[in-house]
């Protein structure tokens, strides 16, 4: 029983998941562990605003987001996380290129300041992460979805059935 225990505990402390969260053209990034119990990197925009001549309106480009996914990429080849799960929180913008600048390898070899040993992707036995899960959360419905109406175009839609349907006794 402690054996079985033991081997999940350790099975999970492999997985992470990552949240990317769009508010107001605004993007930020949380990695945590598999229960949400802590969190290990918090990445926003505005972080990387001094790199940019300290203008507001770049947090909203799109440059600044692909920089942010390039960033991701190398720390997780430095870290060497493996399973991750990806969640989006409302809807996602230039997911097709997030998600590519997470998954191609890079041009350049990097220098892992841990180990101090270079990281080349061009070589096929180097380390991969693996997506396990996408999950979408408050993402907008693009087919068609009917809401009750409400207030007085409702009461007059019912009063106009209410007199082409009238019965007399």
């Amino acid at each position: 029983m402690l054996i079985k225990s033991f081997n999940k505990t350790t099975l999970f402390k492999k997985f992470y998941r990552l949240f990317f969260t769009f508010k107001k053209g605004r993007f930020f990034v949380n990695l945590t562990n598999f229960n949400k119990t802590k969190n290990y990197l918090f990445l926003s925009t505005g972080m990387f605003i001094q790199y940019f001549q300290y203008k507001k309106s770049i947090r909203k480009n799109k440059i600044l987001k692909v920089l942010i996914s390039k960033y991701l990429r190398k720390f997780f080849l430095i870290l060497q996380l493996k399973y991750i799960s990806l969640h989006f929180g409302s809807t996602p913008l230039m997911l097709q290129e997030i998600i590519t600048n997470l998954t191609t390898p890079l041009i350049k070899p990097l220098k892992n300041p841990l180990t101090l040993k270079t990281i080349d992707e061009d070589q096929l036995s180097q380390f991969r992460f693996v997506f396990l899960y996408f999950f979408f959360q408050k993402s907008k419905n693009f087919g068609t979805f009917k809401l009750r109406r409400k207030g007085r175009v409702k009461r007059r839609i019912i009063r106009k059935l209410i007199k082409i349907n009238n019965v007399l006794d």
